[in-house]
């Protein structure tokens, strides 16, 4: 049997990978240790932090005897190589913000166990949560409750600005449209009533030729308001002309002012005979 444990172990001794040299390279932003082996390295590395130290194992691996190695850098203070059982054992004594990074070469003749500062972890941004609004400056109430009438007293008066438009705007409308009335046309915003001539046929009436719509009226404005005529523009020019054609048209002056006397006439009897008709029915209450 201790034959048989003798042949195992000369025969792992024979395919594990033997150290020949190590070197110690030291930098401003490392340290880095160098490993030569007789064969290629297909070990595995595992490594272990304790406190201060950082034991790092090369399994299948071998080497002649313990290396102690001190080094003035800020990576690495104190490197132990040894052999222990079929691996070789690293002890780094290292800041607690130092790691090491282990490569090989190709062809696996080689193996670096760099030893750097630790990698600054990033920031994680802070997960999105609903926004704490009782944290942010507020107004006092009483600011709030003076903007808050400042706005209703301002939609008040805009309410009542368009009020008044509105109701100035239908007046306006109704106006122009009993202007039109009294030449049976509807309103027309390009058309408008221009007085071209004039004439006083009383102390009430006159009569007045105006142009509207390229067309002349000849009205009789007054108390009662006449359409008399009605003929194309250029027909009357001057007001020589607006004379000879009033002097045609006496007669229905005449005939318009006789009308309106006796209606007058006719209305002053009415109000005299309504008053003979209070003094007998007080007559006849006295003697009865």
């Amino acid at each position: 049997m201790r034959i048989l444990l003798f042949v195992l172990w000369v025969s792992s001794s024979l395919f594990a990978a033997t150290i020949l040299s190590y070197n110690i390279y030291d930098r401003t932003d490392r340290v880095d240790l160098m490993f030569t082996f007789d064969t290629p390295f297909t070990g595995t590395i595992t490594q272990k932090r304790h406190n201060n130290k950082l034991i790092i194992k090369l399994n299948d691996s071998s080497i002649e005897s313990p290396k102690i190695k001190n080094i003035a850098s800020k990576f690495v203070s104190k490197l132990t190589i040894a052999p222990i059982g079929e691996e070789v054992q690293i002890i780094a004594k290292i800041p607690h913000d130092v790691v090491m990074k282990a490569s090989k070469t190709s062809d696996g003749y080689g193996l670096r166990l760099r030893f750097i500062k630790a990698p600054k972890k990033t920031p994680v941004a802070p997960s999105v949560q609903n926004p704490d609004f009782s944290q942010l400056p507020t107004k006092p109430d009483t600011e709030i409750s003076t903007s808050y009438i400042v706005v209703v007293a301002l939609l008040l008066l805009s309410i009542v600005a368009l009020l008044l438009f509105k109701k100035r705007l239908g007046s306006a409308g109704t106006k122009r449209t009993n202007k039109f009335a009294l030449f049976g046309k509807e309103p027309n915003t390009h058309d408008d009533v221009n007085i071209r001539f004039q004439k006083s046929i009383d102390a009430n009436n006159k009569v007045v030729m105006l142009e509207f719509a390229q067309e002349n009226y000849l009205v009789v404005l007054g108390n009662t308001n006449i359409l008399l005529d009605k003929f194309d523009a250029s027909n009357v020019r001057t007001k020589h002309e607006f004379e000879e054609m009033l002097d045609v048209k006496h007669q229905e002056l005449d005939q318009f002012l006789k009308i309106k006397k006796e209606s007058e006439a006719f209305e002053s009897y009415k109000d005299k005979a309504s008053g003979m008709d209070a003094v007998i029915d007080d007559l006849d209450l006295k003697k009865g």
